[in-house]
């Protein structure tokens, strides 16, 4: 029973009126229901070098919430994240872990100089957090581009891929639930 909830928890600054799309994506693809709380400020997690915050460092506190709590978290924010080694991260997940952090700064359409657009920015938020989820299940990177679990290296990469599983991710996800 421990992963029938999920913790949304929500790092400020995060994106508005993401919420409610965010928990119908978690009960649709996991059939979990979604608590969300606020999380801890994230000034913690800044690296002034580089003007953006450290994915391992917010992931770290995400998994101590889910710990607490026993139960499988996400965080998500507006924040630009990285990880060592990498320009940035749309992402992060603890592989067959109890948490998952996501950033809306890179999936937004003005980050590229484009018009806000909340139904993309939606859609890319969506995809993005049920390929992180996906990872707390212990699903792989998939060669399937179409599948949620491909691997994206930049936006376009994002928009490509779908926002379901391909059926074998789809068969792997639906075993590892019902081990749950």
């Amino acid at each position: 029973m421990r992963d029938r909830i999920c913790l949304l928890v929500l790092i400020p600054p995060y994106p508005d009126g993401i919420v409610e799309v965010v928990s119908a994506a978690i009960a649709d693809r996991f059939g979990w229901g979604v608590e969300t709380t606020t999380g801890p400020d994230a000034g913690f997690a800044y690296n002034a070098a580089r003007r953006q915050y450290s994915a391992h460092k917010l992931l770290d506190a995400v998994v101590g919430l889910a710990n607490e709590r026993h139960i499988r978290a996400l965080g998500i924010t507006d924040l630009d994240l990285y990880v060592v080694d990498l320009n940035f991260v749309f992402g992060l997940a603890l592989m067959n872990g109890a948490g998952a952090i996501v950033s809306t700064c890179r999936l937004k359409p003005e980050f590229y100089g484009l018009a806000p657009d909340g139904e993309l920015l939606a859609s890319r938020a969506v995809k993005e957090i049920v390929h992180e989820l996906g990872h707390t299940l212990g699903l792989s990177h998939c060669s399937d581009k179409g599948c949620v679990m491909s691997f994206s290296n930049h936006i376009g990469e994002v928009d490509a891929k779908g926002d379901g599983f391909c059926p074998r991710c789809r068969r792997v996800l639906n075993d590892r639930l019902a081990r749950l």
